[in-house]
C-alpha cells in the first residue's frame, strides 16, 4: 500500500476535527455541560481514542468548537452582510444627524434601518439553522459563557463581542440615530445594550426551534416575536 502524503493525512486530520466538533454540538445541544467525550465519540462514529487524539478534555473541545463557531459567525458580517447596500460589517453605524431631516427622509431612512436590522436578524437564524456550533457560541454568549470554565470564558468572551455583538449594535444604532438625536456615545452605548437583548431573546426563542429541527419554517415567526416589539 502507497503511504499516504502529508497533504492527504492534512485533508483526514482535518475532516475528522470537523466530525468531532459536529458531533460535540449536537451533543451540547442535547446534553450541556454534562457531554462527555464518549458521547461526541458515538454520536460521530469515531472511536473514543480517537476524539482523545485531537482533544485531551471536553473543555478543549467545546472551547475549540465554540470558537470555531464564532469565526464563522464573523465571516457572516463579511460575506453575506458585507456592506454592499444591505447591512454594514465595519463598526457601528455612521448614519447622519444632518442633511435632509424632512419627516419623509426620516421615515425613508427609519425603514432602510430596520430592514437591515431585519435582514441580519434572518441571516443569523439562517446560519444558527445549518451551524449548531454556530449557534450554541452565539447561546452562551448572550449569558458570558458563565456554564463554561472560567478561563474558556474569558477567551471566548471578547469574541463573541467584536464578532456578534457590535456589528448587530451597528444595525441598532442606525435606528436610533433616525429616532433621535443624541451624542455618538449614547448612540452606541444604547445601541450594544440593546444588540445584546435581542440576540438574548432571539436566541432563547430559536432554542426550541433548534432541538425540534424546525427552525426553518419558524423563522418569521420568532423575528417578529423576539425583534419585532423593538425595532423589527
Amino acid at each position: 500500500m502507497t503511504p499516504r502524503t502529508k497533504e492527504q493525512n492534512e485533508e483526514i486530520r482535518l475532516r475528522r476535527i470537523r466530525e468531532i466538533l459536529q458531533a460535540a454540538a449536537e451533543v451540547y445541544l442535547d446534553k450541556g455541560v454534562l457531554l462527555e467525550i464518549r458521547d461526541v465519540a458515538a454520536a460521530a462514529g469515531l472511536g473514543y481514542g480517537t476524539v482523545y487524539h485531537y482533544y485531551n478534555n471536553k473543555n478543549d473541545l467545546v472551547s475549540d468548537m465554540l470558537y470555531q463557531g464564532l469565526e464563522r459567525a464573523e465571516e457572516l458580517w463579511l460575506g453575506e452582510l458585507a456592506p454592499d447596500g444591505r447591512a454594514d460589517s465595519g463598526g457601528m453605524a455612521t448614519a447622519s444627524v444632518g442633511g435632509d431631516r424632512s419627516p419623509r427622509s426620516e421615515e425613508r431612512g427609519s425603514l432602510r434601518a430596520m430592514e437591515r436590522l431585519r435582514e441580519a436578524c434572518s441571516v443569523l437564524l439562517h446560519a444558527w439553522e445549518r451551524d449548531r456550533a454556530l449557534f450554541l457560541a452565539c447561546y452562551l454568549g448572550t449569558d458570558q459563557y458563565r456554564m463554561l470554565q472560567p478561563e474558556t470564558a474569558a477567551r471566548l468572551s471578547p469574541v463573541y463581542r467584536s464578532a456578534v455583538v457590535l456589528p448587530l449594535a451597528s444595525q441598532v444604532e442606525a435606528i436610533l440615530v433616525q429616532e433621535a438625536a443624541r451624542t455618538s456615545a449614547q448612540h452606541r452605548a444604547e445601541a450594544e445594550r440593546q444588540a445584546e437583548w435581542l440576540l438574548t431573546a432571539l436566541a432563547a426563542c430559536a432554542l426550541p426551534s433548534i432541538r425540534r429541527g424546525t427552525l426553518k419554517g419558524e423563522m418569521e415567526e420568532l423575528i417578529r416575536f423576539a425583534a419585532g416589539r423593538g425595532f423589527v
